[in-house]
């Protein structure tokens, strides 16, 4: 089994480049970077700050997964790539495969939330030509594009066959359509394993908020189960909110609990 675990910068406490030992001593071995806000100047776009995270992941020895660029829930395409927030989206998409590039964290994420669901038909052709437009400039730097989004196994099949770039993957999340009162996560990534990646969300949650993974409402037993199944080779990342309550700990003991809930399922006969 060669399966690793990592987390997203965005759930681990007080986050910087300081806290890399600290991330591996906790057992993990991955960590997902995003690009940043827009309002921010889209921070991980800097040279100077890509080279700081870089080295210090490598010093840490944390492997660099796709940049994410969350921006784009914020400043949506799905309502057009000619309106300021679809050129904003762009340009932040274009920054996303730069950084991933100059950092050697093979591609970016594009997450289909917030102000950017894919709601009606038009936000999913304007889906498409954000997607054709990233993976277009990603193809042209050696890296991949992943889209993260609600959409059903078949929507999702639908989705590939008309981005048609084969550098388009897709970022499974656990519990990201039952938040959305969805129930067919399972079902997605069992259709579409093939083109799950390099890696994938875990999370859980009740209506206070994140949840340990054995406690939550989110199928991720029968995730991991599945990944267990077919010998997963790619990165288990943390989306849990370890940041505020209630899972916020100073001794990370949440989070410990569950990197031992992810090894003790994979592990299991």
């Amino acid at each position: 089994m060669h399966y690793t675990v990592g987390i997203t910068s965005w759930c681990w406490p007080d986050f910087s480049t300081s806290a890399m030992p600290e991330i591996k001593k906790a057992g993990l071995d991955a960590l997902q970077l995003q690009i940043g806000n827009w309002e921010d100047g889209l921070p991980l776009s800097d040279k100077a700050m890509q080279k700081a995270y870089t080295e210090a992941a490598v010093a840490a020895g944390l492997k660099l997964l796709p940049v994410s660029v969350n921006t784009v829930c914020q400043h949506p395409f799905t309502e057009g790539l000619d309106t300021p927030d679809g050129a904003i989206a762009l340009k932040a998409l274009d920054a996303g495969v730069e950084a991933a590039a100059g950092m050697d964290a093979e591609g970016i994420t594009v997450p289909n939330f917030g102000r950017n669901k894919i709601l009606n038909p038009a936000a999913f052709e304007n889906t498409v030509l954000a997607l054709r437009h990233a993976c277009e400039y990603a193809q042209s730097l050696g890296v991949n594009v992943y889209t993260e989004n609600l959409l059903s196994a078949s929507g999702l099949e639908q989705l590939f066959a008309d981005c048609s770039f084969p550098n388009l993957y897709f970022l499974f999340d656990s519990h990201n359509y039952r938040l959305h009162g969805l129930d067919y996560a399972v079902d997605v990534l069992q259709s579409w394993y093939g083109r799950a990646g390099s890696h994938l969300h875990v999370k859980a949650g009740t209506l206070e908020g994140s949840a340990l993974l054995s406690s939550g409402d989110s199928p991720v037993e029968d995730v991991l189960a599945f990944l267990k199944e077919k010998d997963y080779a790619g990165s288990i990342v943390l989306e849990n909110d370890y940041v505020n309550p209630p899972l916020r700990s100073k001794d990370l003991r949440f989070m410990l609990e569950d990197i031992r809930f992810i090894r003790r399922r994979m592990a299991e006969a």
